[in-house]
C-alpha cells in the first residue's frame, strides 16, 4: 500500500516486556503507583503518562521504577489522572496569560517527532486561544508613533548634494521600523519589486489541518490523509467536508435527542451486572438462559452475541456509573488513529496505523441525518454517501413511524471512506446512549471481525444481509444480479460479483 512506507521511520516499536510481565506471581499481584510525573504526546497524537511505581524498580543497572501508561486504573475513578489533567491544565493557562508568544521552529537538540509534547509543555494552544481573545489590542496604539527624521547624502544624485529622510517609526512596543520619504525634487526611485514564485496550494494539507483541529477538540486520535500526489483531484464533498467526529448533524423537522426519556442506572463505581441495570431493561443482549449481558467485556472488547435486529444499549447522560464503565465503549474518544489514503481502482480508502485484534471498537458513522423519504429523492452518486438507520425496520411498518439515513456528503468523518468487501474486516452495529431505540436514531458502530495489521484497508459489506442469505443457501449469488447492483471489485475469494450502493 502506498501509505505504508509513509509510517515506517517513527513507527514505534513496542515495548520490551516489564518484570510483572513475565513473572507469574507478579502478574498476580496489584502493584501500588506512587504519582504521575510526566506526561508526552506520542506520534499519533495520543497522550503516555509517566507513572512512578512503589516497591518496584527494574532489576537492571538503571534501577528505574517509572513506566508510560495510556491510563491508570487507581482503583478510584481514575481521580490520580484526572488531577493531574486538571493541575497541567491550569499551569498552561496561567503561562498563556503571562505572555501569548509562542516559539516558531524546533529547539535545539529536539528530534522532530516531539514536536506536540514540546507544544503542548510550552501551552501552544492555550496561547493561540489567548491571542485570539485579546484581539487586535496589542496594535492599538500604532499610530501612536514618534517620528526622527534623520538627513544623509545621496551620492548617487548628479545634481549636487540631494538629501532624503529615513522616518524610524517607534511603535509601543519597542520595535522600529523604517520608511523612506522623498524630498520635493529628488530624482530617487524605488528598485522594481521582485517577482517570487506563488507556492502551489496543497488543498489536502488544508484538509488534513482542519480534521486534526476537529479531532483534537473531540479528544480523538488523529486522521491522516495521504493522496497520490497533491496534484490528483479532490474527491466530491471533501474539501468543504463538515468534520463530525462522534456526532450527527440534524437536518430541519429530524428530532433532537430527548434526555427526557432516557432511563438511567445507580451503579456508582461501575456496572457489574446488566441484569442489576436500569438502563438494559429493554437490551436484547441476552445469553442462552435469556439472561441480560453486556455487549462487552471488562476490556471494552465486543462480544458478538447481539441478535439479527438488536440495538445495543449503552450507558446514557442519566446513569451514575463512571465513564470508565464497561458499557461505555461506543461512545468513548476514538484512540486508533486513521489513515484516508487513495486505493487506485477503489478510488479512496482508509486503513489503520496500528494492529487491531477482534472486537476492538474502532468508531461510529457520522453526518447529516436526513428523512428517508428525503434521501429517495436523491441522485445516484449522492446515494453513494447514504447509510440507511433500518436495522429495526420491518416490512409492514405504520406510516407514523419516521425512519432515517445518513448522509455523509458534506458532513461526516473517516468511516465515510470505508471500502466494500464481500469478505470484510469489520462490521457495523447499532447503538444508542443519547436516544431511546424507539426513536430510531442509533449509531452504527464499527468493529473489527478479523485481526488487522497496521497499514490493512478496513472493509465492510455494503449488503449484510444478502451475506446472511449465502450461508444460508438462499443467495441470489453471481447468477442473479439484482436491477441497481454494480460489478464488484473487492477481489476476494468470496466476491458475489455484484454490490448495491
Amino acid at each position: 500500500m502506498p501509505a505504508q512506507s509513509l509510517r515506517d521511520l517513527w513507527d514505534p516499536s513496542p515495548p520490551p516486556p516489564e518484570d510483572w510481565e513475565l513473572e507469574e506471581e507478579a502478574i498476580r499481584r496489584e502493584w501500588e503507583y506512587d504519582r504521575i510525573v510526566n506526561e508526552e504526546i506520542d506520534v499519533y497524537g495520543l497522550k503516555w503518562y509517566e507513572v512512578k511505581w512503589r516497591d518496584w524498580h527494574r532489576n537492571d543497572a538503571t534501577r528505574t521504577n517509572t513506566t508510560w501508561q495510556r491510563t491508570l486504573n487507581d482503583g478510584n475513578d481514575g481521580r490520580a489522572q484526572k488531577e493531574w489533567d486538571r493541575k497541567r491544565a491550569n499551569d498552561r493557562a496561567k503561562k498563556a496569560k503571562e505572555s501569548p508568544d509562542v516559539k516558531v521552529g524546533i529547539e535545539a537538540g529536539q528530534p522532530w517527532h516531539e514536536d506536540a509534547t514540546v507544544e503542548m509543555q510550552d501551552a501552544y494552544e492555550e496561547k493561540l486561544a489567548e491571542r485570539r481573545r485579546r484581539g487586535p489590542r496589542d496594535y492599538a496604539n500604532w499610530d501612536a508613533i514618534q517620528h526622527i527624521t534623520q538627513t544623509v547624502r545621496d551620492s548617487s544624485s548628479d545634481e549636487g548634494d540631494r538629501s532624503r529622510s529615513i522616518e524610524s517609526t517607534t511603535l509601543s512596543h519597542g520595535r522600529t521600523s523604517q520608511r523612506r520619504l522623498l524630498r520635493p525634487g529628488s530624482q530617487h526611485h524605488d528598485p522594481p519589486p521582485q517577482s517570487h514564485p506563488q507556492k502551489k496550494r496543497n488543498p489536502y494539507k488544508e484538509i488534513e489541518a482542519r480534521w486534526l483541529q476537529a479531532t483534537k477538540r473531540a479528544h480523538a486520535a488523529p486522521v491522516y490523509i495521504v493522496p497520490e500526489s497533491s496534484a490528483q483531484d479532490v474527491p466530491p464533498g471533501l474539501e468543504d467536508l463538515e468534520y463530525c467526529e462522534q456526532h450527527y448533524v440534524r437536518t430541519e423537522g429530524v428530532s433532537p435527542p430527548l434526555p427526557d426519556l432516557l432511563v438511567g442506572c445507580d451503579c456508582q463505581t461501575g456496572c457489574k451486572s446488566a441484569k442489576r441495570c436500569d438502563c438494559q431493561h429493554e437490551s436484547a443482549v441476552i445469553n442462552e438462559a435469556s439472561e441480560r449481558r453486556f455487549a462487552y467485556n471488562k476490556e471494552g472488547i465486543f462480544k458478538f452475541i447481539l441478535p439479527a435486529g438488536g440495538v445495543v444499549i449503552e450507558c446514557n447522560s442519566v446513569c451514575t456509573c463512571p465513564t470508565t464503565c464497561q458499557n461505555r465503549i461506543a461512545q468513548q474518544p476514538r484512540d486508533v488513529p486513521m489513515e484516508v489514503f487513495y486505493a487506485g481502482d477503489h478510488g479512496w480508502g482508509v486503513c489503520t496505523r496500528v494492529d487491531l485484534s477482534v472486537g476492538k471498537v474502532l468508531g461510529v458513522y457520522t453526518g447529516k441525518l436526513i428523512h428517508r423519504q428525503d434521501a429517495e429523492d436523491l441522485s445516484d452518486e449522492h446515494r453513494s454517501y447514504i447509510f440507511d438507520l433500518d436495522v429495526q425496520e420491518m416490512d409492514h411498518e405504520d406510516d407514523s413511524v419516521q425512519h432515517y439515513s445518513v448522509d455523509s456528503l458534506h458532513h461526516g468523518n473517516w468511516s465515510r471512506f470505508i471500502n466494500h468487501s464481500c469478505d470484510p474486516n469489520t462490521k457495523v452495529y447499532p447503538v444508542v446512549w443519547d436516544t431511546v431505540i424507539e426513536q430510531n436514531q442509533p449509531y452504527l458502530a464499527f468493529v473489527v471481525t478479523k485481526n488487522i495489521t497496521a497499514g490493512m484497508e478496513l472493509t465492510i459489506d455494503y449488503n449484510p444481509r444478502e451475506a446472511i442469505m449465502q450461508q444460508m443457501g438462499k443467495s441470489k449469488g453471481k447468477t442473479r444480479v439484482p436491477e441497481g447492483a454494480k460489478p464488484c471489485m473487492c477481489g476476494t475469494e468470496k466476491c458475489r460479483g455484484w454490490v448495491m450502493v
